[in-house]
């Protein structure tokens, strides 16, 4: 059995339709093909072999560092490339992996435009003037010294997304301004620029800074489509693009093959062929965009995979006597597709698809009928089908989402194309869609007026949670940091096809609707405002979206400390096994004047991890000895632990001025400029130093550091190594006090994110790793069995003994503090011991 990765495969009801139609096909060649995704559906588990959830395209090496980690791919025979999204992540892997695949050098220049045009222009490929600009100034020049038309387009978009034509300065005033509002946060533009730093490569100019203009090309749209494999590139033919008129430019038909003589057609094909070597394009689909003007061919866009829009790839199939996915699956394995080329040769048919277009801001109430596109397809058409479905959103250029398409259908002719394409253009032009006006004037009150909100900004979600709506989020940056990847109604929101299939989804699926109302409702009463950081439960529920779909599960020990388990927590330091609370409390117990002495005089102490600040008493009462006030800034990921401790403190201790920062380290480490300006005392105390690997700990130090002045300083908590048992007692005490507490992980999954895990079928356990110098906490799985995150749609499968790691306790010997503190930047100044010396106190400075 042969297995290919399908990457990125674009809209789910096509990629679903084409696997069930090749099914026979697949089976009878032993393919079967794993499914790697940002949105994996139910159905696709049922149709594949295997299915990943990635990150969106954007986050290539996110997604590159999710496949090379996945167990379903450690034996496999190529890439399956169909979309612009898959080709960056998709040729890297490849590459990584020796399979078939187009090179990232190839795929880097296919994906930005103005590397696609120096490509051409050294192979000497005709093609349009064009000029690289940064300003408005570079645009005007360009078009004094070449008139108008202009073309105006980013380095790198896909369906044709904020690229206009101008007819004046005006109109190039307005397009550029267009453009300088839209790159910084294009989601194709993100996507080449984060493909070009995992490439390795140099993308050019700034692409969110820079864009092209281009000299437009009169003369009759061609596209040239075909695969390039062992360094020969082969076209279907010359497909003739009809196209709405000005100012949208968007496609009404296909015909193939375009109705030109034998000599302009073969030219046609040649330039299309030269332009995809050009580019350095193999084991690769292609599709070219030339002009055919009165002087040659010129070259307006080299693509790295098939043209993709709706009834082109049955066109070509009736077209060439081969399915285009059955093709694309050969030249993913590294074979050479074999398929007849459509000149158009006497007594062969011509076929042309026909689309019917819609520009408008409008949402489809009622898509065509079924019974309507079978009638459609009756001879003299071939097929017939629908585009959209209920709750797709419709817009109008120049908005970057527009796609046009409601309906289409494929004719044929024995004689002419265009003849072909007016049967199918007759015939679309009669469907019927239902639409409803959608009020743009203020993107507010039209969500407002869903039952669904579709936010695609910070305030949009603000005035949805506060009317209590369920809401489908877009893929931007601000949301996801309020949201996380892990909210199951994330949509690309440039992508009509995937927001109207989750709309579907949620129109069809009860427990989704739920789901999404379930967290709309939490991240409400979680007090999330606009400019607010990501709420933590949101939080909790990535890193658990995330940890359990590894292949080596784990959860981050920081979920350790709600409530629950702060009190747990400080059960633990009680329990007869557990020394290491003791031994530090002991020691400051002891040796709190000497570190009160050596502390920096009149400094603010600031607590990493401060729990209930029982041990940091000791400390308080020392340095409150020799200065008459102190300022004291507490930072805890857990606030009622905060809330109790700020009370006990301010009880004892009068002189004693308490700042409670609820927040996790880098969050209360960001807001120390205000809350302790002058001098600082920092204390990372019961070795929670030994939560981190050694370089993780290094790098965090070394971030603490870099607020700190000189005459400051830091007291570091630390572990030190000694014998396994010890060590393992210690974290697997007699009354399971610690295994309570790693336990609560799966009783908070159970509260925060509607899951069903049973705690009885798990069990704690702890390890020494003498060779690593760490305890590893583990909850292991007593049998098989599953596990569902309802609130995010998630079902979790276990084997028997297999395990989810929690927590490492990394122990330090004397001279491995000496290399951690050296690693970041940092010297140790004073050490302090227990009497037993089992733990030590290291009072670190610049």
């Amino acid at each position: 059995m042969r297995r290919l990765l399908h990457l990125y495969p674009g809209e789910g009801r096509v990629r679903r339709a084409q696997l069930r139609a090749h099914r026979e096909w697949l089976a009878a060649r032993s393919i079967e093909l794993v499914l790697a995704d940002d949105w994996v559906a139910d159905e696709d588990r049922a149709l594949y072999a295997a299915a990943i959830a990635l990150p969106p395209a954007e986050e290539v090496a996110a997604a590159l560092a999710a496949l090379h980690a996945a167990p379903e791919l450690r034996a496999l025979d190529g890439v399956l490339l169909q979309s612009e999204a898959a080709l960056p992540c998709g040729s890297l892997f490849a590459a990584a992996r020796g399979l078939p695949g187009p090179a990232p050098s190839a795929v880097l220049r296919c994906t930005g435009k103005h590397l696609t045009r120096a490509a051409l222009a050294a192979a000497d490929v005709p093609q349009p003037e064009f000029a690289v600009c940064r300003e408005r100034g570079d645009a005007h020049r360009f078009a004094a010294a070449h008139g108008f038309p202009l073309m105006v387009k980013p380095f790198a978009s896909t369906m044709a997304r904020h690229v206009a034509r101008v007819d004046d300065a005006g109109e190039l005033d307005a397009a550029i301004e267009r453009l300088a509002a839209a790159l910084p946060r294009a989601v194709d533009v993100a996507r080449f620029a984060a493909f070009a730093r995992a490439a390795r490569l140099d993308p050019g100019p700034d692409p969110t800074r820079h864009f092209l203009c281009e000299s437009f090309v009169a003369g009759l749209p061609i596209e040239c489509d075909g695969f390039a494999v062992g360094g020969v590139a082969r076209t279907f033919g010359a497909l003739e693009q009809v196209l709405t008129p000005p100012p949208h430019l968007y496609f009404e038909g296909y015909l193939l093959p375009a109705d030109v003589d034998g000599a302009t057609g073969r030219a046609l094909r040649d330039a299309g062929e030269r332009a995809v070597r050009a580019v350095g394009l193999d084991a690769a689909g292609f599709s070219v965009e030339l002009r055919a003007s009165g002087d040659g061919p010129r070259v307006i866009e080299v693509n790295g995979r098939l043209g993709e829009d709706h009834g082109l790839w049955p066109l070509f199939a009736r077209a060439t006597g081969r399915e285009p996915f059955e093709l694309a699956i050969e030249a993913a394995l590294g074979e050479t597709p074999s398929y007849g080329d459509a000149r158009g040769d006497a007594g062969r048919p011509r076929h042309a698809v026909a689309y019917r277009c819609h520009f408008g801001e409008d949402e489809v109430l009622e898509p065509p009928r079924a019974t309507t596109l079978a009638a459609l397809a009756e001879p003299p058409a071939l097929a017939a089908a629908s585009c959209v479905e209920a709750g797709d959103r419709l817009h109008a250029p120049p908005h970057p989402e527009t796609f046009p398409h409601l309906a289409w259908v494929l004719a044929a002719d024995p004689d002419s194309s265009r003849a072909a394409f007016a049967k199918a253009r007759a015939r679309v032009a009669t469907v019927a869609v239902g639409l409803r006006s959608i009020d743009t004037t203020t993107t507010i009150d039209a969500t407002e007026r869903r039952a669904l909100a579709l936010v695609r900004t910070a305030d949009e979600l603000a005035a949805a949670l506060a009317r209590g709506r369920p809401f489908l989020a877009a893929r931007e940056p601000a949301l996801r940091a309020v949201v996380g990847d892990a909210y199951p109604g994330l949509v690309a929101s440039d992508d009509p096809a995937a927001l109207a299939a989750l709309r579907t989804r949620v129109a069809r699926e009860p427990a989704l609707a739920a789901r999404l109302q379930r967290f709309a409702t939490r991240l409400a009463a979680s007090g999330w405002r606009p400019g607010r950081a990501l709420p933590a439960f949101a939080q909790f529920a990535e890193d658990a979206w995330r940890g359990l779909a590894a292949p080596a599960k784990s959860l981050p020990c920081r979920w350790f400390y709600d409530d629950v388990g702060s009190r747990l927590f400080e059960a633990i330091g009680a329990t007869p096994e557990y020394y290491v609370t003791r031994a530090e409390d002991e020691l400051l117990l002891r040796h709190a004047a000497a570190i009160a002495a050596d502390a920096p005089r009149d400094a603010t102490v600031v607590e990493l991890g401060s729990g209930s600040a029982a041990k940091t008493q000791h400390l308080l009462a020392a340095l409150l000895e020799r200065q008459r006030t102190l300022r004291y800034v507490m930072i805890d990921i857990s606030p009622a632990a905060l809330a109790d401790s700020a009370r006990a403190l301010r009880a004892r201790f009068p002189a004693l001025e308490v700042v409670a920062i609820a927040a996790e380290y880098g969050a209360g480490l960001a807001q120390l400029a205000a809350a302790a300006p002058g001098k600082k005392l920092v204390l990372w105390l019961g070795s929670n130093v030994g939560n981190f690997a050694r370089e993780e700990a290094a790098r965090f130090l070394a971030g603490v550091r870099a607020r700190l002045a000189p005459g400051d300083a830091l007291l570091l908590g630390v572990d030190l190594r000694k014998e396994a048992a010890r060590l393992e007692a210690a974290y697997d005490d007699a009354a399971g006090v610690t295994a309570r507490f790693n336990l609560n992980l799966l009783a908070r999954m159970n509260r925060e994110l509607d899951g069903d895990f049973d705690l009885a079928a798990f069990r704690h356990r702890a390890l020494w790793r003498a060779d690593e110098g760490r305890v590893e906490m583990q909850l292991e799985s007593l049998r098989a069995q599953e596990a569902t995150l309802d609130l995010l749609g998630v079902r979790v499968r276990f084997a028997a003994g297999e395990t989810i790691h929690t927590e490492d306790s990394w122990k330090y010997s004397v001279e491995e503090i000496d290399a951690l503190a050296a690693a970041a930047g940092l010297r140790v100044a004073r050490r302090w011991f227990d009497g037993a010396g089992l733990f030590s106190e290291n009072l670190l400075q610049l």
